[in-house]
């Protein structure tokens, strides 16, 4: 959920995540971020930070310097930061098949009209990675 945080309320919600990690505890915090931090076409306050982190880009490396920063602040230490872009097609496309593996479970969970939005987000989602992973 790190990327519908949006920029303005990263501190707030690095300090909520060490008020609630055991003292010595790890937590990993998987974030989606923007090359772009002008971005703000996602609404729902995740513009800023949408795509995921490529550090080789100037807009990338300040939204990352950003997020160290407010994670030192809320004394978290960052042990190590790698970018999953490469592999998010992927991971999206076998959300939506194992969605479909398990479609009745999922119908007589969330219903009908639910499960189909989850497919088509999960397959519209891995269409977008695919076309913008480089």
């Amino acid at each position: 959920m790190f990327e519908h945080v949006g920029l303005r309320h990263l501190g707030a919600y690095f300090v909520k995540i060490r008020s609630l990690l055991a003292e010595g505890g790890v937590v990993m915090n998987h974030g989606i971020t923007a090359s772009d931090p002008d971005n703000s076409w996602v609404g729902l306050g995740a513009g800023g930070i949408h795509q995921p982190l490529r550090v080789s880009r100037t807009g990338s490396s300040r939204i990352f310097r950003s997020c160290l920063r407010e994670m030192a602040n809320a004394g978290l230490e960052v042990a190590d930061a790698e970018s999953l872009r490469r592999h998010y097609a992927h991971t999206c496309l076998e959300w939506a098949r194992r969605l479909e593996q398990n479609r009745e479970q999922a119908i007589a969970a969330a219903g009908e009209k639910r499960y189909r939005i989850w497919q088509i987000y999960l397959a519209g989602c891995a269409h977008g990675f695919e076309k913008t992973s480089g």
